[in-house]
């Protein structure tokens, strides 16, 4: 699979009015703008569009991956991409080979050595060669995992093995891999759900109306409109008297009876359901509402921080947006104030410079909430590699963490910069808008 935290900034696409190559960092032309469209590369290779057809260049500008295809997906899975040619689907490999004609109505990525496609509305399931290994006789199938698949037939559900066989027989409404490890599978008979082993073996009866996945060897099961938790062996861990059980993180779930709480997974109460609303724990503290106003506990319930805000959000590094009045700061995990109650808007929480925003007018502070960049740009975007998208009169630029103007503001639109260089949109002459790259200190890849 293409790694997209590869991309290579030495070889830029190159815009020269309408056409695009490829140009080292210094505007050297190194493939020549012949092409409707090229991005950015990724693992030495770039995908190209030339006479409205999808391909692919490496470095030399030679054409790996001929531009013959409808599309091509960008991420290959198993060494393979899915094409399109023609409105049917076939296989490529990294050298450009056709691997796997396009002859399917429809694919799949290949997963665990197959892929399942789709010939004259069926599906079956072929190999990395092309073989037909498992015949299409399927009205639906799913990948695999761990060695079996879901298939349907005539509206009913089962699983078949990578030989094709069958072991779990297709009579249920609706079957499930909800254990991969241990491959219990979810099934659905007569509108009740239970739960049945690799071999088809019923291990636990279809006499819930829903049930979920096994996690830490539980999984949480209901029936008339109550929730409890079962183990693999279906006996009854947590009885079904709840509302409502949220998913087990760390052996610990929400529970709702009329109020919220915690409890842990075996069943004991370690937070009983007092609470309007509660969200999970993160970082040993959960958020939780009473009588209208938000405050955090621990895993003992003790209250850390009091209730006290209208709006809070979940600890990450040690750090939270809470919010009173509309108006929003940042707390840590002791309670302190870090950033001031008093922006409309705060972006993503983290440990680097944070975007806000105060009376229509946006800037960024630090994370003792001292303002670093002030407040003088309409919109703004977060840092990416020390940048950030900045606008003004209704155009954006770029700056860097100092403030200091890296882009003037001068683009309609700018995309945010992976290794070193960004996609930006500009009106030119008679309002045509063009697209093309900048990088990191405002060089732009183009002419016109």
């Amino acid at each position: 699979m293409i790694d997209l935290e590869k991309i290579e900034p030495q070889s830029i696409p190159y815009r020269k009015g309408e056409k695009w190559g490829i140009s080292t960092a210094d505007k050297s032309i190194i493939v020549p703008c012949i092409y409707d469209n090229v991005e950015a590369f990724i693992d030495g290779i770039a995908r190209v569009v030339k006479d409205g057809k999808y391909g692919y260049i490496n470095k030399k500008g030679n054409e790996i991956i001929p531009s013959i295809f409808d599309w091509i997906v960008y991420k290959f899975y198993e060494g393979l991409a899915i094409v399109i040619k023609d409105k049917k689907k076939g296989f490529i490999d990294k050298s450009g080979d056709l691997i796997i004609s396009c002859i399917y109505e429809d694919t799949r990525d290949f997963s665990e050595g197959l892929a399942t496609v789709q010939l004259d509305g069926l599906w079956g399931f072929i190999d990395s060669t092309g073989k037909m290994v498992i015949q299409a006789i399927y009205d639906n199938s799913g990948s695999f995992i761990n060695g079996i698949a879901k298939v349907c037939l005539n509206s009913k559900y089962g699983y078949i093995n990578q030989q094709g066989s069958v072991i779990v027989e297709l009579n249920y409404g609706y079957v499930d891999l909800k254990e991969p490890h241990q491959r219990l599978i979810g099934i659905k008979k007569n509108g009740k759900w239970g739960y049945i082993d690799i071999s088809g073996l019923l291990v636990i009866p279809c006499v819930y109306d829903w049930v979920g996945d096994f996690s830490d060897g539980f999984a949480t099961v209901q029936q008339g409109g109550k929730y409890g938790t079962i183990d693999k062996t279906g006996v009854v861990i947590i009885p079904l008297i709840y509302r409502e059980i949220g998913h087990f993180f760390n052996g610990i779930a929400i529970v709702v009876d009329f109020n919220r709480g915690f409890i842990h997974k075996n069943g004991t109460i370690i937070v009983s359901p007092n609470y309007q609303f509660a969200y999970s724990y993160s970082e040993g503290l959960a958020p939780v509402m009473q009588k209208e106003l938000w405050g955090y506990i621990d895993k003992a319930g003790s209250i850390i921080i009091p209730f006290q805000y209208d709006y809070i959000e979940s600890f990450k590094n040690g750090k939270a947006l809470v919010g009173n009045n509309k108006q929003l700061g940042i707390i840590n995990n002791k309670g302190k104030v870090l950033v001031p109650l008093i922006y409309d808007q705060i972006g993503v929480v983290s440990n680097d410079l944070i975007s806000v925003r105060k009376d229509s007018m946006a800037g960024f502070v630090d994370n003792n909430g001292h303002l670093v960049i002030p407040l003088s740009y309409e919109e703004v975007g977060d840092f990416s590699e020390g940048l950030a998208r900045v606008m003004k009169n209704g155009k954006w630029g770029v700056i860097d963490k100092k403030g200091t103007i890296v882009t003037p503001c001068i683009y309609d639109e700018v995309g945010d910069f992976t290794n070193g260089i960004a996609l930006v949109e500009k009106t030119i002459k008679r309002n045509k808008k063009v697209l093309g790259y900048i990088n990191s200190i405002g060089v732009e890849f183009w002419e016109d």
